[in-house]
């Protein structure tokens, strides 16, 4: 799949054809446009930014990126992903009986000041925020986006990648790793970790898999994310566990482009 910025000729004034991906981050963020019909057209990169962490004003950034760059705020059918390790997963059901978000997200993470969103995967609920008011930002200004968390992607994605046996998922960013693991094609836990070492994430793998009674002898690994560090934890783990290989993304030669970002990319049509 080519990526490229819109220097070349490109039609955009049917935006019926075209699905916008935006994805924020602490870091910076990242939009795109997909065809929604026509699978051979390039992934098209409107821009890319990013800043130092600075979460007093993460909101005004955000707000920056958007307005400095109009095209994103012209009528596509937009997919919003939101990175943020201020997330937990709460049953569906518990939510829709008794509409405790914002008890359940405040218990949680005390000093989170933000307002949880939410997204249902299957019959758990994603209670997430980055920073106070962004959803309302969104909704000002980009009206009817679906606003996702990245977590809730790579669950939706990746369990359709599962088999009968026990697999761990694993997206490597700078600083960060994604951990989800499945249990005979159920989701089991979906967290994000910070390392230092890529030793660490190997560390917090295994941890994950003995709270829920596993042995890494056990764990069918794929790995997707930074290349250099992925290697290096497949010859960590590739001794202990039952099996390592790469994460099959459906976009080629997007290395750079956030995974979550890539999966939803990765589909012609728009599946609202």
């Amino acid at each position: 799949m080519d990526v490229y910025t819109p220097t070349r000729t490109v039609d955009f004034t049917d935006t019926g054809l075209w699905r916008l991906i935006i994805f924020i981050s602490r870091r910076g963020m990242t939009a795109m446009l997909r065809h929604t019909d026509d699978p051979t057209q390039p992934l098209v990169l409107l821009f890319e930014t990013e800043w130092e962490t600075d979460d007093a004003h993460l909101l005004s950034r955000i707000e920056s990126g958007i307005y400095d760059n109009p095209r994103v705020l012209e009528d596509y059918a937009t997919d919003i992903i939101i990175r943020t390790e201020t997330l937990t997963w709460v049953p569906t059901k518990i939510i829709n009986e008794n509409e405790v978000e914002e008890t359940v997200f405040s218990t949680i993470f005390p000093t989170c000041n933000a307002t949880p969103m939410t997204e249902c995967v299957g019959d758990m609920t994603a209670l997430f925020a980055l920073t106070s008011g962004l959803e309302a930002f969104i909704r000002r200004t980009i009206p009817g986006a679906r606003v996702r968390s990245h977590l809730g992607v790579l669950v939706e994605y990746m369990g359709k990648m599962t088999g009968n046996n026990t697999q761990v998922f694993v997206d490597i960013t700078s600083g960060q790793a994604d951990i989800l693991l499945f249990d005979k094609q159920c989701i089991s836990a979906a967290v994000t970790h910070q390392w230092r070492a890529v030793s660490d994430i190997g560390y917090r793998i295994c941890q994950v898999a003995e709270s829920l009674g596993l042995k890494p002898g056990q764990l069918e690994v794929s790995l997707s994310g930074l290349k250099e560090e992925c290697n290096e934890l497949k010859d960590i783990l590739t001794p202990i566990c039952r099996s390592v290989s790469w994460t099959v993304l459906p976009l080629e030669n997007a290395e750079h482009i956030p995974t979550a970002a890539a999966f939803l990319a990765g589909q012609t049509r728009d599946i609202r």
